[in-house]
């Protein structure tokens, strides 16, 4: 408590912040502690022991990502209101943007799919709450990578079409054609023939490319951008072991959490139920260490920055 009676005195935003994210992670704990026990095939055979500590393996890894992505939330905004030049402000202030855009899409998704197995019975919550979850996998990231492309770009005026742009449009058109490989492989997309299993978009094919697919691929495009950019600043400075390699390497770590959390969410509940628990939970640890891993560079990378950094 007074830990953060003094971050309120000396900043109150990021106390706000931070405020936040304490009362949604209760709320996330609450309603995940306390959700129906599961039925059927994905109930996995669990004792109600075992279910109690998967959730907490899976819930805190989660928190604890919240709260150091608000760390860097923080810690850009506080550069940006302490620096005079307009280029490096906005610099700043866009990749707080681009973070706060990341993680509170990456919250909303959590707590829309904590919430939904309240509803195990009532198709128009059940269609409602995939397609919304959906989503904030999709146009967040979309608007955070852009955000963070632009700050890259803060202060640098407009770049013809380069290198960079043809190696990013390849990997995520590369990325995308494999992804969406898994999508249309999934006889689960729209209906689904086992009880008990939510289809995975609830979404015609044609709204699945438009609105999933496309916005996707985009948002890996300008993520990649970005970290090619950053990577470029980075080696033209003089001080090689500086807080941008750690930028870099937390861009792209957050690039792969997101492609490993949509190929999940992709594969169809008839997949996920063959790979078995073992491996359904390998790949989600494997998403929230890599996801951890990048919010915990970026956020390295922010409290370290300095204007000769950046």
């Amino acid at each position: 408590m007074k830990n953060f009676l003094t971050m309120w005195r000396n900043d109150r935003r990021a106390a706000i912040l931070y405020g936040i994210v304490a009362v949604l992670s209760m709320a996330y704990l609450i309603v995940l502690f306390f959700e129906p026990v599961p039925v059927g095939p994905q109930a996995f055979g669990l004792s109600l022991m075992a279910r109690v500590l998967l959730q907490i393996t899976v819930a805190a890894p989660i928190v604890l990502i919240w709260f150091v992505g608000i760390a860097s939330i923080a810690g850009s905004l506080r550069h940006a209101g302490g620096v005079i030049d307009p280029a490096l402000k906005t610099r700043y202030r866009m990749l707080g943007l681009a973070l706060g855009f990341l993680v509170g899409g990456l919250i909303m998704g959590t707590l829309i799919g904590s919430v939904q197995s309240y509803f195990p019975g009532v198709a128009g919550i059940q269609r409602m709450s995939t397609i919304l979850a959906n989503y904030m996998y999709v146009f967040p990231p979309l608007a955070g990578f852009l955000s963070l492309y632009q700050s890259a770009r803060a202060g640098n005026g407009k770049r013809p079409f380069d290198q960079n742009s043809v190696v990013a449009g390849l990997l995520a058109v590369i990325v995308g054609v494999l992804w969406t490989g898994i999508i249309f492989t999934n006889t689960g997309r729209q209906t689904s023939s086992i009880p008990g299993i939510q289809p995975s978009f609830f979404l015609s094919d044609a709204a699945i490319i438009v609105s999933i697919v496309i916005p996707t691929v985009v948002s890996w495009f300008f993520g990649i951008l970005a970290a090619l950019v950053f990577s470029d600043i980075s080696i033209s400075t003089t001080n090689r072991d500086h807080a941008l390699s750690r930028l870099v390497s937390g861009i792209w770590f957050l690039i792969f959490s997101y492609i490993i959390i949509l190929g999940l969410l992709s594969a169809g509940g008839e997949r996920l139920l063959r790979l078995g628990l073992w491996g359904v939970l390998i790949v989600i640890y494997l998403f929230l260490l890599v996801l951890l891993a990048a919010h915990w560079r970026i956020a390295s990378a922010v409290h370290r920055l300095t204007d000769k950094d950046i």
